[in-house]
């Protein structure tokens, strides 16, 4: 059985997932960085896996105006 799975841990593996997305926003805005971040859609459990993750992770990288950013869409992953 994976570690993730049922609702309550797919929520709790969410938000370390975007704690570590605001630590990356961090650490590209204070060196800096002019390069596009670019978001990648991982096979379930890995996250984020569905269009509703990718979007969440797109938005929390969009609110910050000096990200360039853009989605990568694995086929291999679909």
């Amino acid at each position: 059985k994976d570690k993730w799975h049922g609702e309550q841990a797919r929520n709790q593996h969410t938000q370390e997932s975007l704690d570590v997305f605001d630590e990356l926003i961090e650490f590209y805005i204070n060196n800096n960085y002019t390069y596009s971040l670019n978001i990648e859609n991982l096979e379930y459990p890995k996250y984020p896996a569905t269009i509703e993750e990718i979007t969440e992770v797109s938005e929390l990288l969009a609110s910050h105006r000096n990200i360039k950013t853009g989605i990568v869409f694995d086929i291999g992953h679909l």
